[in-house]
């Protein structure tokens, strides 16, 4: 049995638990964002409730993964943790998930709830100050500009 596929005629009789590892792969998520990649592996620890129409999942899903700092380019390791995670997984009406030899297999539905939690824009820090000044970048820092910028030169200009 596969460990995120679920019996339905065992989960009508009893609140299964379901806990485990698996490789970040497994999720197949790599493609959604180039700022961040996968390290995993994934954790998982719920539980699994007949409700009438679907099961309800509860419990705890924890990814590790590796960012780019938006800001300053600087790459960090980060964990997207979902505690007290709660999920619908329907298997009667319209969004009835596809159910096979009387299993459900959950992996598409942490895969989107995974997808979903991942950070937008990954920050390094709160506080990051982002690329040092373009000419402490360049390496020429040592240069005085004078105390202007560039609107005050363009005043300066004579036409």
């Amino acid at each position: 049995m596969k460990p995120l596929r679920v019996n339905l005629s065992q989960a009508r009789r009893r609140t299964l638990k379901l806990e485990g590892q698996l490789p970040a792969a497994a999720l197949d998520l790599e493609s959604l964002d180039e700022m961040i990649k996968l390290t995993g592996p994934f954790d998982y620890e719920f539980t699994v409730e007949w409700t009438g129409e679907g099961l309800l999942l509860s419990g705890r899903l924890e990814l590790g993964i590796r960012c780019v700092c938006v800001r300053c380019l600087n790459e960090f390791e980060d964990r997207v943790v979902l505690e007290d995670w709660q999920a619908h997984a329907p298997v009667l009406g319209e969004e009835a998930l596809p159910v096979e030899e009387d299993c459900l297999d959950l992996l598409p539905l942490i895969r989107e709830e995974l997808a979903l939690a991942l950070p937008q824009h990954p920050l390094c820090d709160a506080g990051c100050k982002g690329l040092p000044e373009e000419a402490a970048y360049r390496g020429d820092a040592e240069e005085p500009n004078d105390g202007l910028d560039a609107w005050s030169v363009l005043d300066r200009l004579q036409l």
